[in-house]
């Protein structure tokens, strides 16, 4: 068994995570080519555990196979198997963690306690050339900072060959037009057909922000998009700062049993539709959505994301849509009372975030009064807060409401094809719901 010091250390370490990073590439070798480029053995806190890892790359590097023996044997012709606790430490890492599905939330779990150490590095250093250098401690610690950084920036996520990244977008065609002709489900639609006439689909990484007035629909649409996922056996992941997890589980069961969702949540519906209510329950299920009503901070919608990317793996599915309802909600720390700025850096990280884990994800904004109040259309471009939330977006969906009440569905930005417009079906009367 790993045998942890009796105490965590003071600088920002966690042996467990350690430990869990090298017990899963034990379990799993083929993780190795997943972390090589991000995780160098200087990051991990205990020098054993950075021999070890070290002594894994070098086996992987000439192609060798990565077990509890071959680990040992270079350890060992190496001169450093006792160092590291011998074999029975080896060993030990095996039962640090139950799985490697999750190795790449330790990795990243313990390069930010890695920046922390070498942050607390840096400034123990520059505050002892403030009292003892003439004036120039300041311009060392930007210039070590910037340095610094590289070594959590750095690897193979850098610059690429262009003519690789177009060998990658062929074989990816490839592949899905193979699944799409077995009959996998492999696009990630919308429930309108005319939408799907413009975008095609939802690829991974798309950043779309739906904008529109106050009690327009923008979140029943966002509902619809994920319910119509779910069905067809997509992850999703439904971040509301609007309202709560009950009152979007009401408005799923008003739309099955076609009844008010604040009927629903008061129980003061007739001892026949309380009936009908609970027969049809499971019928308002629809499997893959996790949602989160907690957040308040962007900070905060990372972990929220590698969250629910763990419980789809656990459950068999794949995270596909991450949706934001609504970004105006949520801060960013460093900041301070620069709004504009604020929302430009939330847009910006929310649409990184979908390139990162490869999601669609969909942020509704509120949209300039100003733009519509003198009976103009709003677009994206007139998103409320910062210009930067239109510039960001690789999709802008705008909602209209016209003379005779209907809902004008636009795309007003594609940054991969050409806009549209489309009128949304009459939304339901019981049930906040565009069409059935």
């Amino acid at each position: 068994m790993v045998a942890p010091p009796p105490t965590e250390p003071l600088v920002p370490a966690s042996v467990d995570t350690e430990c869990a990073v090298l017990g899963a590439l034990l379990i799993d070798p083929s993780k190795v080519s997943d972390v090589v480029a991000a995780l160098k053995p200087h990051h991990f806190y205990l020098e054993k555990h950075g021999s070890i890892y070290q002594a894994i790359l070098e086996i992987d590097k000439v192609g060798g196979s990565i077990d509890f023996l071959t680990v040992i044997r270079k350890l060992e012709v190496e001169g450093e198997l006792a160092a590291v606790g011998g074999p029975d430490y080896i060993m030990g890492l095996f039962d640090a963690v139950p799985t490697a599905a999750h190795v790449d939330h330790y990795v990243e779990a313990m390069l930010r306690l890695a920046s922390d150490r070498a942050a607390i590095e840096i400034a123990t250093q520059a505050a002892q050339r403030a009292f003892t250098s003439k004036g120039e401690a300041l311009q060392w610690l930007a210039s070590v900072t910037t340095e610094k950084m590289t070594e959590f920036i750095g690897g193979d996520d850098g610059p690429m060959w262009l003519d690789d990244a177009t060998d990658r977008v062929v074989e990816g065609a490839v592949d899905l037009y193979s699944r799409r002709v077995k009959g996998e489900v492999v696009d990630l639609t919308t429930p309108w057909s005319e939408l799907n006439d413009i975008i095609i689909s939802l690829l991974p990484g798309d950043y779309v922000v739906l904008t529109a007035p106050p009690s327009f629909g923008k979140s029943t649409v966002v509902h619809q998009i994920i319910d119509y996922a779910a069905k067809s056996g997509h992850g999703s992941l439904f971040i509301t700062t609007e309202t709560t997890a009950d009152s979007v589980a009401s408005r799923q069961l008003g739309k099955t049993v076609q009844m008010s969702p604040r009927l629903i949540r008061a129980g003061a519906m007739s001892q026949q539709g309380l009936s009908r209510l609970v027969s049809m329950k499971d019928q308002a299920k629809i499997g893959p959505v996790l949602i989160d009503d907690k957040i308040t901070s962007f900070d905060q919608v990372e972990r929220c994301i590698l969250q629910a990317k763990r419980k789809m793996d656990a459950g068999g599915f794949k995270l596909r849509l991450v949706v934001v309802d609504f970004m105006h909600q949520l801060t960013k720390s460093g900041h301070g009372e620069n709004r504009p700025e604020e929302l430009g850096a939330i847009s910006y990280g929310l649409r990184r975030l979908a390139g990162k884990y490869g999601v669609a994800l969909i942020a509704v904004s509120e949209v300039d009064k100003a733009s519509y109040a003198t009976g103009g259309k709003p677009g994206t471009k007139n998103a409320s807060g910062s210009v930067k939330i239109h510039y960001s977006a690789i999709l802008g969906w705008t909602l209209n409401k016209l003379d005779d009440g209907s809902i004008e569905f636009t795309v007003d930005k594609n940054k991969d094809g050409p806009g549209g417009k489309f009128i949304l079906p009459a939304m339901t009367r019981n049930a906040p719901w565009f069409g059935q």
